[in-house]
């Protein structure tokens, strides 16, 4: 839509909306970037302790 733009074409009222919210679509990715780290590393702790056995404890 950018070349069209560019190219002097007009745009559908979709494709105007789509370049309106394209700025903040990215800000919105960048931020699930920014916490896809930290999630990771707490869900792995997480995981981590569910999944680790208990000391001395046994099913039979």
């Amino acid at each position: 839509t950018e070349e069209s733009v560019a190219a002097g074409k007009t745009l559908s009222q979709e494709q105007k909306e789509a370049m309106r919210s394209k700025p903040i679509l990215a800000a919105v990715i960048d931020e699930l970037e920014r916490l896809r780290a930290p999630l990771a590393a707490a869900l792995a702790e997480e995981l981590s302790t569910i999944s680790a056995p208990a000391a001395g404890s046994s099913s039979i």
